[in-house]
C-alpha cells in the first residue's frame, strides 16, 4: 500500500457533499430523520461515539427493538438505511445486512401500531377522472393544466410526482419537466405522438 493521501477537512467535506448528492432530496430528509433518532437512542443508552460508527449488529438490533411499536415498518427500515448511508459516507463497514437484522425489521413491521401506517390511496379510474372533468372549466387555463396533467399521467402510467411540483419555490428544471421537454413527432406508423422527457424519475435518477 502507498502512503496516505494528505487530505484536509475541506477535501473530506467535498467528498461527503458529492457522495451525499447521490441521494434524492426526499431520501436525504428521511435518512436524516433516521440518523437523528439513532443518535438520540445512542445518547439515551450512553453509547460512546466510537461505537456508533462501525455499529455492531447487537446495537442495531437493540435500536430496532427500542423503536418497535412507535414507527411503521417502512419508517423504521428507512431509519436503518439512514444509519447505513452515514456509514457509507464516512467509509465505514456496514454490518446491518444480516438475517437477524432483516428478521427484526419484519417483526417490528408486524408489531407497528395501526396509526403509524398511512392508508393506501385508491387509484384514479376513468370514472373519477370524468367526475373531476365535470367540475372543471376548460376555458380557465389553470383548470386546463390540471386536467391535462391528470389525463397525461393516467394514460402514460406516470407517477404524479414526476409531472407535478409540491410548490413553486421547489421547482428545479433539472428535476421537473419544462415546456422544452415536450415535443411532437410521428411514430413508425406515421401516427402523431407527444413525447414528454422526464429529467428525473424514481426508477431512473438521470432521466
Amino acid at each position: 500500500m502507498g502512503e496516505a493521501l494528505p487530505l484536509f477537512d475541506d477535501d473530506l467535506n467535498c467528498i461527503l457533499t458529492v457522495v451525499g448528492h447521490s441521494l434524492a432530496s426526499g431520501t436525504r430528509e428521511a435518512y436524516g430523520s433516521g440518523l437523528l433518532v439513532y443518535h438520540v437512542f445512542c445518547d439515551a443508552r450512553g453509547v460512546p461515539e466510537n461505537q456508533r460508527g462501525l455499529v455492531s449488529s447487537l446495537l442495531l438490533l437493540s435500536f430496532i427493538a427500542t423503536c418497535m411499536g412507535m414507527y411503521s415498518g417502512k419508517t423504521l427500515e428507512n431509519y436503518l438505511y439512514g444509519v447505513r448511508a452515514w456509514h457509507v459516507l464516512h467509509g465505514l463497514a456496514w454490518l446491518g445486512g444480516s438475517e437477524e437484522i432483516m428478521s427484526a425489521l419484519e417483526g417490528a413491521s408486524c408489531l407497528a401500531p395501526p396509526h403509524s401506517k398511512r392508508p393506501k390511496c385508491h387509484p384514479f379510474t376513468l370514472a373519477i377522472i370524468l367526475r373531476l372533468r365535470s367540475a372543471l372549466d376548460l376555458t380557465v387555463p389553470l383548470d386546463v393544466a390540471v386536467y391535462a396533467c391528470l389525463v397525461t399521467s393516467f394514460f402514460t402510467l406516470a407517477r404524479l410526482g414526476e409531472l407535478t411540483v409540491r410548490s413553486l419555490s421547489a421547482f428545479d428544471p433539472s428535476l421537473y419537466t419544462t415546456v422544452s421537454d415536450v415535443c411532437f413527432t410521428e411514430d413508425c406508423h406515421s401516427l402523431k405522438v407527444t413525447i414528454i422527457r422526464l429529467p428525473r424519475s424514481k426508477m431512473s435518477p438521470s432521466g
